[in-house]
């Protein structure tokens, strides 16, 4: 696939010229766009990680803290 990377002519907008390139059957792929989604895709231990927050907000003998000082002194109990 060949590409060109380029700016709109000087009083084109990005818009207009995307218009004009896909009225003329061009193939427009947004970079940007593609590279975002990919990262948007957890991986398993995302998931995994995930799936255990939510069980950990539901069991209700998992202990919440408001404060960091409560938090650590739990911890070192």
């Amino acid at each position: 696939m060949n590409a060109i990377l380029t700016t709109p002519p000087q009083g084109i907008s990005l818009e207009n010229a995307m218009n004009i390139l896909k009225s003329l059957n061009f193939n427009i792929v947004d970079v940007k766009k593609l590279k975002k989604e990919e990262k948007e895709i957890p991986n398993q231990e995302t998931k995994e990680a995930m799936a255990e927050a939510e069980r950990l907000i539901k069991d209700k003998d998992t202990p919440f803290f408001d404060d960091v000082d409560a938090f650590l002194s739990f911890l070192k109990n």
